[in-house]
């Protein structure tokens, strides 16, 4: 007497739509705990991210580490979020930089995930922002950022390229 015996191709199929039943489950745990970050959430990392691209602009990487300490407690108030875990650790690395190099490459990696956060989750429309870009910024690798004007002002290279670069892109406001 044989029991319920299946061909190697069924149990194949039934193998995948378990794996993919299991995915969808999982995935759906980080739409939902991203789904949090909301529009509003995003204008409240704008403005101290802003001004951390200005010290930087500026060469002042003392005020930068100063300005990121607003954009943690930002971060510190807003919901859990894995983007945003990735965000609090570029802000932290930026903080304790050593040197302008250090600070400089910290803000890479925070703006990098801003550009992404806005483009995904959008602003409450109240502030206008650039997507600005540096074909230069280390090495010839090139470098963008978010600026809240079309005036170009290089984090990157602060006072010796000031304006190298360009706006790509409008993409809040």
């Amino acid at each position: 007497m044989i029991l319920n015996q299946e061909t190697p191709m069924k149990s194949f199929k039934r193998h995948i739509l378990l794996a993919a039943g299991l995915m969808a489950v999982s995935l759906s745990g980080f739409a939902e705990e991203d789904s949090a970050v909301t529009p509003v959430v995003v204008d409240e990392l704008v403005p101290p991210y802003l001004e951390v691209q200005s010290s930087l602009a500026d060469d002042n990487p003392a005020a930068a580490r100063g300005e990121v300490e607003a954009f943690l407690s930002a971060l510190d108030a807003a919901p859990q979020a894995e983007s945003l875990d990735q965000l609090r650790d570029a802000a932290e690395s930026l903080a304790s930089s050593e040197d302008e190099k250090a600070a400089r490459a910290a803000f890479l990696d925070i703006s990098k995930g801003m550009i992404e956060l806005v483009r995904t989750t959008g602003t409450s429309g109240e502030a206008s922002l650039y997507v600005a870009h540096c074909p230069m910024a280390f090495s010839g690798e090139g470098a963008s950022w978010l600026q809240g004007d079309t005036n170009v002002l290089n984090p990157y290279y602060g006072a010796s390229m000031l304006r190298c670069g360009g706006i790509q892109e409008k993409i809040g406001g």
